[in-house]
């Protein structure tokens, strides 16, 4: 993302649906041939688990280059949330909000 001049920071949040078994993973989107026993995991840049569905909870400010490219080091992982994980398709949606200073 390019950072405009006297943006500073930004933090993120993401918003959706959270799996039943554990809340801290998203639930996949349902339909035919979608794998079951799993969710998926957002991570920050230090690989800790974002909190959902909470703008403020913990979220660290990103130090931005104003004028240049910043990249946001989010990352995601799937995570078994049942002893038996069947396969198929994975999916999942969420909403992605930023926070500028």
């Amino acid at each position: 993302m390019n950072a405009a001049k006297g943006q500073r920071g930004v933090r993120g949040a993401f918003n959706g649906i959270e799996d039943a078994e554990n809340n801290t993973l998203l639930k996949l989107d349902e339909g035919s041939n979608t794998a079951s026993g799993l969710g998926i995991e957002i991570l920050d840049a230090n690989m800790r688990p974002v909190k959902l569905n909470d703008l403020h909870a913990g979220m660290q400010w990103i130090p931005l280059v104003p004028e240049q490219n910043n990249i946001l080091p989010y990352s995601a992982r799937l995570k078994s949330t049942q002893k038996s994980v069947n396969p198929g398709l994975v999916r999942a949606s969420a909403t992605f909000t930023l926070e500028f200073q």
